[in-house]
């Protein structure tokens, strides 16, 4: 097994710290201090998205809120502006405009470069939590994907006399049936391919007619990197592929035989010869076609491939976040070169002309220059000072990490993608049996819902978390780990419930919720899945029994439910219908109709 690469904490000293504070008092509390003052901020960024102008760069910060214009020949940022709360993506729509989506206020906003300042000129009300942006060659329109409110926006670009864009006309809103994150245009821009955020759904939007065209699947999961090629002619895709019913031994592992990561060719027909129209309840097609190449080998593993590019002369790019590594691949038969850059890159754009590739790295807030002629790292531009990580931070860091995996196959985050879960069968030594595979439960909100594990043997959320890195991800030793147990706990007593998609589109009809709690308690539910975190601390026999026949399970918190694909210790279970009806779970059979729709309600607003 690989050492544990040990993530080292920034300390500052005693001089530069007072210098800071200094600066950090002085522009607030000076009003007249300028935005191009606040890389100067010693303050968490988080980068998530850049655009390439000539010899500037523009980087959209997360958690700041900003966007930073940088001189990547030069190496240093130039000025930074407030933009919004939670900036998720930004693209370019020319020279002087720029659309970004702030995913914690909802918004579209429009981006103006007015003397020398970027300014927020226009913001729009959007599905709720955005994540990603695209827009139409041509200008005339933007699509957005919203995560949890499971939508797909469509909004028309208006012009002025200039060419310019002068405003957003009425968005067209299109529900998914899962949560979607990347996207990109097919077919001259006349279709929208999204790709589920966690397992492997895929949907085909018709834009001119705003409709959802049809539903296809893919055997993988963590879909983060989905790019049409320069000819047009191929989607790729950089994903995971979770084997359910491998072992989690070390010889599996190390061959990938558990957790393989993946990029892979669509040809563009597998998505132009489905429906003329789907709705969301429709069961999806296979993806039958396509070329792949693997990312990594044994010793060496490329864990958790992300966003892709590619160059004039046909190479491709594709970060490895997991590995902190951008792989370069020059055929689809041959290795990929590998280099190293920052903690956790997740983004890249390219200068062809230069022959530059800019990284984004999210954990350290850096970007990474590469030489394409050399495939060296040039240079790396620090966004912002020196600061003090955070144990919550310092444990985020530490669940996004392969290296804490044998040889870097996955992270924590592989199959509880952000938190959450790629809703697939793993089998582990969760419940101390291998051929029993369990379904892989949401992190989210996992701080109040102990015992932990299906058996709900588990009472201490360190001794969960050491059990997986040992057993599951066959990683470092307990020694190593148990330095890291602390911050990881931390991280994951951070992370809030999923928020109910009932919410999120804010259709709730609170009677009918009402009268579904009502049921829920007169049906005795609360019993096992008690509120306020609709879990209990005790195992119930409620007739599913595994292979190995355990029938004694930890209920699970009910707790952003709407938001799962599955039920079920193995996932038997594919709608909350199914729960019910096929499954006659808690005698539910003898429900009337009336009643079984007020129960629904209530279970999804939760």
């Amino acid at each position: 097994m690989i050492p544990f690469p040990a993530l080292e904490m920034l300390c500052l000293p005693q001089q530069l710290r007072f210098s800071l504070l200094s600066c950090f008092f002085f522009l607030a509390g000076n009003s007249t201090a300028k935005a191009a003052d606040l890389h100067l901020l010693p303050q968490r960024r988080q980068p998530v998205a850049l655009v390439v102008q000539h010899n500037s760069l523009y980087v959209a910060n997360k958690h700041a809120g900003t966007v930073a214009k940088v001189d990547w020949q030069q190496g240093r940022v130039i000025r930074e502006w407030k933009i919004g709360n939670h900036i998720s993506d930004l693209v370019e729509l020319s020279n002087r405009q720029f659309l970004a989506i702030d995913e914690s206020s909802h918004q579209l906003i429009l981006i103006s470069s007015r003397n020398h300042q970027l300014l927020p000129v226009i913001k729009m009300r959007l599905a709720q939590y955005p994540v990603a942006i695209t827009v139409a060659a041509n200008r005339t329109f933007c699509c957005v994907t919203s995560l949890w409110s499971q939508r797909v926006s469509v909004i028309p670009l208006k012009k002025d006399g200039n060419n310019q864009i002068a405003g957003f006309g009425k968005a067209n809103v299109i529900d998914l049936s899962f949560a979607p994150r990347c996207q990109c245009l097919i077919n001259g821009d006349q279709q929208l391919l999204v790709a589920g955020a966690f397992a492997g759904q895929m949907a085909v939007l018709d834009v001119p007619q705003g409709i959802l065209r049809d539903y296809k699947t893919l055997d993988a999961h963590n879909l983060r990197g989905l790019t049409l090629s320069r000819a047009g002619d191929e989607v790729f895709v950089s994903h995971q592929v979770l084997r359910g019913h491998v072992e989690t031994t070390e010889a599996r592992i190390s061959w990938g035989g558990v957790l393989d990561n993946v990029l892979r060719a669509i040809p563009i027909s597998e998505f132009l010869e489905g429906k003329g129209k789907a709705t969301p309840a429709e069961v999806p097609s296979p993806i039958t076609r396509w070329k792949i190449v693997r990312l990594g080998e044994r010793g060496r593993a490329g864990g958790e491939p992300g966003a892709i590019t590619f160059f004039q002369d046909g190479r491709i790019a594709t970060v490895l976040s997991g590995v902190h590594e951008v792989a370069i691949i020059t055929a689809f038969h041959k290795s990929a070169a590998r280099i190293s850059v920052g903690q956790r890159p997740t983004q890249l754009a390219v200068n062809d002309p230069e022959n530059a590739l800019f990284v984004v790295n999210e954990f350290d807030d850096t970007i990474s220059v590469i030489d394409l002629t050399t495939h060296q790292l040039m240079r790396t531009i620090q966004l912002g000072p020196p600061r003090q990580v955070s144990a919550g931070e310092h444990g985020e860091h530490l669940f996004f990490d392969a290296r804490l995996a044998l040889d870097g196959w996955f992270s924590c985050h592989s199959c509880h993608t952000d938190g959450h879960t790629n809703s697939r069968l793993n089998d582990n030594l969760g419940d101390h049996t291998f051929g029993a595979p369990k379904r892989i439960p949401s992190l989210l909100g996992v701080a109040q819902t102990s015992p932990w594990g299906w058996n709900g043997q588990q009472h201490s959320l360190e001794q969960q978390l050491l059990s997986s890195l040992k057993t599951t991800m066959r990683g470092p030793t307990e020694m190593q780990a148990r330095p890291n147990l602390q911050a990881l706990k931390v991280y994951l007593q951070s992370l809030p419930p999923a928020p109910s998609l009932r919410h999120s589109r804010e259709e709730s009809n609170v009677l009918l919720q009402n009268e579904g709690r009502r049921i829920f308690e007169l049906r005795n539910c609360h019993h096992c899945h008690s509120p306020p975190s609709y879990t209990s601390e005790l195992t119930y026999d409620v007739g599913l029994s595994d292979e190995w026949q355990q029938s004694e399970f930890n209920p699970p918190s009910l707790r952003g439910l709407s938001q799962r694909s599955s039920f079920f210790h193995d996932g038997r279970a594919k709608t909350l219908t199914d729960i019910f009806y096929k499954f006659n779970h808690a005698d539910s059979n003898n429900l009337s109709a009336n009643d079984f729709q007020a129960l629904l309600e209530f279970l999804s607003s939760l």
